[in-house]
């Protein structure tokens, strides 16, 4: 069965499929897609099989084969390929290269690195390589597992030395020999007691909990079954290519529907797998853990409750194991035991009680209030995402819809005679493309909002065909790192249409890529490969990128703010650049368009913005949190000696401490502190008006 059987009849596939995902043919964007960690079934029992059956080669034929012919980046199935799919594969089993030994990588490398191409052109495709790393992998775990039960056993750990330190990151560090390995794993486990000892838990404790989690880490690889490995494999190959494309096996394509869906049950957060911890990426908008307040993006999940239960340890736990503790009936309460992103020490936790609720649509509808800045009327909307609800306009009649909210928040606002919008795109994410559309038509008289090209190089220039415009007065978008996808589409027609003020983060998310998704049971069927066909799940691959109506693409670089404020986000790594491999940014022709003529002295702004920022309480204390972040990253070790640790512990409770006391002389709430990036965007908001108001005069 050779893999060029599958390219030709998947291109065509893949161009039918375009509707059911992302296309520009439908107006679906792209970011609802975006490639997230999904539940999959607990392990039970043992590696199904020592090979491969046929059935999975079939399979991966197929993936390989519609990558091949349906991604934008046309890639090329050859050694290079090959040398990064094995290194991604590798890597996405041991990323901190606990387990493996540099004895099993030059092995590997010899045998497979550049041959995984010629291994998938073969008449029969040949899965050997990822099963053989694969249960080395299992052989490495178990051999790590039970050396480090016998240092806790022991626990002969002494935490006086100054001297004694954690390295943290291991993921750039050569493959170490066993010895080495010994070593390394003597610090990690040393580090675990330390912080437990910190939290004040009891020796006892501390015991049987890590000795649990040991011999969890065993059992979850041990559990591991055919298509476990086929989806790691299969999605490290499509990863070379983008870190949006991958493959999903049965049980996590019905996930994936469940997250693409208008609802779904759970606290509403997107979490993803960070050197063994569970780390908060994105608060769903309108999601009980976003309503709730408390957690952040960048915050670790060490523990999860069921109420008031024991709770559970999560610590390199399986994320798919992890989702499903959190996940659970509506109205039930789930406890996290959380570290929070900006803690100086893992040790320091903080308990967050959420109550599971299902997340609608509904509740993440735009919402309007007028505020009052310098003797001026600003109206706020915030927008955390695009929605439309497609059942009841698939239906006809009226429907609920991004578009139609803020027009009717808009209506509102004149009513009010409020001097500028501020729109509030902070927290989203995106959404259905053809409301991001709709929405930045409200504040343009027509003309292209977003171009659109496919991998032949065709180019579709998607347009606000209705000259009416619902506010056509002063207007500012606020954007951060979160902002992504269509909520980008918005800001860079509005900034490059001279429409409006884009203000917050140096830049937006950078996500300007649309993904397809094809399912390949039906196809397989008819191949007559009934077996691959039961097992198949589905494909998901970039088909197309974004463009600003000036042609360079919102792809990496985002969209740029006019006025730049600091931003909790900041060294955080939630940009699409910091993802692996992410596709380069680009540029085209600019469509036809014609920019406002009332654009804003962005100088003039910049420069009565500048000293309010400089005098503001809230921005003190954020810029002495992103200061602390940028040393918290550069640290290469941890101190694991206990007396300087708890001195540090010591030295962030005085901070706080402290930091209430300032907010409470300052006459605010310690529990509530004022949005200080908001509060600044309705003084430039204000300032804007008086000036277009000015000129106008």
């Amino acid at each position: 069965m050779s893999l060029a059987r599958w390219l030709l009849p998947l291109a065509l596939m893949s161009t039918q499929a375009a509707s059911c995902q992302a296309g520009a043919s439908t107006h679906a964007d792209p970011s609802i897609a975006r490639a997230s960690s999904v539940a999959t079934s607990p392990p039970q029992g043992a590696l199904a099989s020592k090979t491969p059956n046929p059935a999975l080669s079939a399979i991966a034929a197929a993936v390989v084969g519609a990558v091949r012919a349906g991604h934008y980046a046309q890639p090329d199935l050859d050694d290079t390929l090959s040398a990064r799919w094995f290194d991604r594969y590798v890597e996405g089993l041991d990323p901190n290269r606990l387990y493996f030994t540099d004895a099993d990588i030059a092995e590997f490398t010899a045998a497979w690195r550049t041959q995984l191409d010629d291994a998938m052109n073969a008449p029969a495709p040949d899965l050997s390589s990822a099963w053989a790393i694969h249960h080395r992998f299992v052989q490495r775990v178990d051999e790590r597992v039970a050396f480090a039960l016998a240092l806790v056993e022991r626990n002969g750990f002494t935490f006086d030395n100054p001297d004694a330190v954690l390295h943290l990151d291991r993921t750039e560090a050569p493959w170490a020999s066993r010895a080495a390995l010994d070593d390394v794993w003597r610090e990690r486990v040393a580090e675990q007691i330390l912080r437990m000892r910190l939290s004040g838990e009891e020796h006892e404790r501390s015991k049987e909990r890590l000795t649990a989690r040991f011999e969890r880490i065993a059992n979850d690889v041990r559990g591991m079954e055919d298509l476990d490995v086929l989806e790691m494999f299969l999605g490290a190959f499509a990863r070379t290519v983008d870190p949006h494309s991958s493959w999903f096996k049965p049980i996590s394509k019905q996930n994936f529907d469940i997250e693409m869906s208008d609802k779904l049950t759970g606290i509403g957060a997107r979490l993803q797998l960070d050197e063994g911890y569970t780390t908060i990426v994105e608060l769903i908008a309108g999601g009980p853990a976003e309503k709730q307040g408390t957690l952040k993006p960048g915050d670790r999940i060490v523990a999860v409750a069921e109420g008031d239960g024991e709770p559970v340890d999560v610590v390199d736990m399986r994320l798919d194991r992890v989702v499903q503790l959190i996940r659970g009936r509506a109205g039930a309460v789930v406890t996290l035991t959380v570290h929070p992103a900006d803690a100086a020490d893992p040790s320091f936790t903080r308990q967050i009680p959420i109550t599971r609720a299902e997340v609608k649509l509904a509740d993440a509808q735009a919402k309007g209030r007028v505020e009052v800045r310098d003797g001026r009327k600003i109206g706020v909307i915030d927008v955390p995402s695009f929605y439309v609800d497609a059942q009841a306009r698939a239906r006809g009649g009226t429907y609920g819809s991004t578009a139609t909210d803020v027009a009717r928040i808009l209506d509102g606002f004149r009513t009010d005679a409020v001097d500028a919008v501020v729109l509030d795109l902070r927290m989203n994410g995106g959404g259905a493309l053809d409301q991001a559309i709709e929405t930045t038509g409200l504040f343009l008289p027509g003309g292209p909002v977003v171009q659109v090209r496919d991998r032949s190089g065709k180019v579709d220039v998607l347009r606000d065909d209705d000259p009416a415009v619902a506010w056509d007065g002063p207007l500012v978008v606020l954007v951060s790192e979160a902002s992504a996808s269509a909520s980008e589409i918005l800001a860079a027609a509005i900034q490059d249409h001279g429409r409006g003020v884009i203000v917050g983060s140096a830049q937006t998310h950078g996500k300007g890529t649309v993904q397809n998704l094809v399912d390949l049971g039906g196809y397989l069927a008819r191949m007559g490969e009934a077996e691959a066909a039961a097992l198949a799940g589905a494909v998901k691959f970039t088909s197309h990128m974004f463009y600003g109506v000036d042609g360079a693409s919102t792809q990496v670089r985002g969209v740029p703010a006019d006025i730049v404020l600091p931003s909790v986000f900041a060294g955080l790594d939630i940009l699409e650049g910091d993802l692996d491999n992410p596709l380069p940014w680009h540029q085209i022709e600019p469509a036809r368009y014609r920019p406002s003529r009332a654009q804003a002295d962005l100088d003039a702004l910049r420069a009565r913005s500048a000293p309010r920022v400089a005098a503001a309480l809230e921005f003190a204390f954020l810029q002495e949190d992103l200061m602390r972040r940028e040393a918290e990253q550069a640290r290469t070790t941890l101190s694991l000696h206990e007396e300087s640790r708890r001195a540090e512990i010591a030295r962030q409770e005085t901070l706080a401490k402290g930091r209430d006391i300032a907010r409470e002389l300052a006459g605010y709430d310690p529990e509530e502190p004022p949005d200080a990036i908001l509060d600044e965007t309705l003084h430039i908001a204000a300032d804007l008006a008086a000036q277009l108001s000015g000129r106008a005069g």
